[in-house]
């Protein structure tokens, strides 16, 4: 995974989504609303095969391949779903790296440890996120996040490699340090750790989802250059 944030070039780690032809505007139309809400921007990638085309989103997996290309070593412990407002003023919490919205707490947190099963999979799958609550401005709505942990002495880069790699493909980012009030998906980390979450495509992927557009879907589908993705807005007026 080469990808570069500050210059918006490399691979970025994938996630899919295959629509039959009859959906695709549906699906490019609900995609560009997405990305009109704090989640954006949204890039994406389309492939067309036989009656389906199939929508690429970068993973929220492509952050930790940014921080550990850099030598900051991530600790996945849990994906889950996040209660996520617009208004980060309607939250009580006293950090969040996006000025736009925010986690206000977790509702669901789940270890994939020596487990044979994606969890994402299965909680896109159970539909319990409700990302259509972003596009009809109703807060909270449930996003589908995962969590590591970085190490505390390198907390300034990930931040700076955090926000920049948000700002460039989207999504929702928290990180905090140990000593701040959460919220944290499971118990506050230890001393020499900080907490950061991420949603990125599979955000997307779960509306779609949802809508009942999508007919299959990959949290994982490999790599892909940065430089095939672009704003789902110009691929929705072609």
């Amino acid at each position: 995974m080469t990808y570069d944030p500050f210059e918006d070039t490399g691979e970025v780690i994938a996630a899919s989504a295959t629509v039959p032809d009859s959906d695709l505007d549906a699906a490019l139309e609900a995609l560009s609303a997405l990305a009109e809400t704090p989640i954006g921007p949204l890039p994406i990638a389309l492939d067309h095969e036989d009656n389906e085309h199939q929508l690429l989103l970068p993973s929220s997996l492509t952050l930790d391949g940014v921080l550990l290309s850099r030598g900051i070593k991530t600790d996945l412990k849990t994906a889950g779903l996040a209660e996520y407002r617009t208004d980060p003023s309607s939250t009580t919490q006293e950090n969040t790296t996006s000025e736009n919205g925010a986690i206000s707490r977790y509702t669901d947190a789940i270890s994939g440890e020596r487990s044979t099963m994606d969890v994402v999979d299965l909680l896109l799958e159970s539909r319990r996120t409700s990302t259509e609550n972003l596009l009809a401005g109703t807060d909270p709505a449930l996003l589908v996040v995962d969590n590591r942990e970085v190490p505390l002495v390198r907390y300034r880069e990930t931040r700076d490699l955090a926000e920049t790699t948000r700002e460039q493909l989207g999504g929702v980012l928290d990180l905090r340090r140990p000593r701040e009030t959460g919220p944290f998906p499971l118990e506050t980390p230890g001393w020499d750790f900080a907490s950061l979450t991420y949603g990125a495509g599979e955000i997307a992927l779960a509306l779609l989802v949802e809508r009942e557009i999508a007919v299959s879907f990959e949290t994982l589908a490999g790599l892909m250059p940065r430089s095939e993705f672009e704003l789902v807005e110009l691929t929705s007026v072609r």
